[in-house]
């Protein structure tokens, strides 16, 4: 008798278990909905003030010389890893300085088109240097009104 009342009662407890969890998957999902329905309706709303952008002002990106002199150094012979890693340190120290330099004199447009060209992460201080030298002798030419030609 008492399996039988046992046995009823973890019938009974499975079912109201299995209630409880139908009634908080339900009231999850009215909330769900109505959290989206709140957030469509608020998009369309009137009310809202769009913000204007303001514009970013470029930095100097920021590269990381020792990993990409280390990949420089590991193609040479072994013995002269050392010296092809301090030479280019100091390669792109001297063109960090550089651009430190020519940075406010260069127009956004410029800056923008050699950082996207050099790629900020995995690029180079040397290449970004030769990118604004080839912008500030593109400048010079188009003032004397001479024609750049690119091979």
């Amino acid at each position: 008798m008492e399996k039988r009342i046992r046995a009823r009662q973890k019938a009974y407890f499975k079912r109201l278990y299995r209630k409880i969890a139908f009634i908080f998957m339900l009231l999850f999902c009215i909330l769900m909905v109505c959290f989206v329905i709140t957030k469509v309706i608020g998009s369309f709303s009137a009310d809202k003030q769009i913000a204007q952008q303001v514009p970013v002002e470029l930095n100097i990106p920021v590269f990381d010389l020792r990993v990409y002199c280390k990949e420089v150094s590991a193609s040479v012979m072994p013995d002269m890893k050392r010296e092809v890693y301090k030479h280019c340190i100091n390669l792109e120290s001297e063109a960090y300085f550089t651009i430190r330099e020519m940075w406010d004199e260069l127009p956004n447009s410029a800056k923008r088109r050699c950082v996207k060209i050099v790629r900020p992460g995995d690029g180079n201080y040397f290449l970004l240097r030769d990118c604004f030298l080839n912008e500030k002798e593109a400048q010079r030419e188009d003032k004397k009104g001479q024609v750049r030609n690119y091979f």
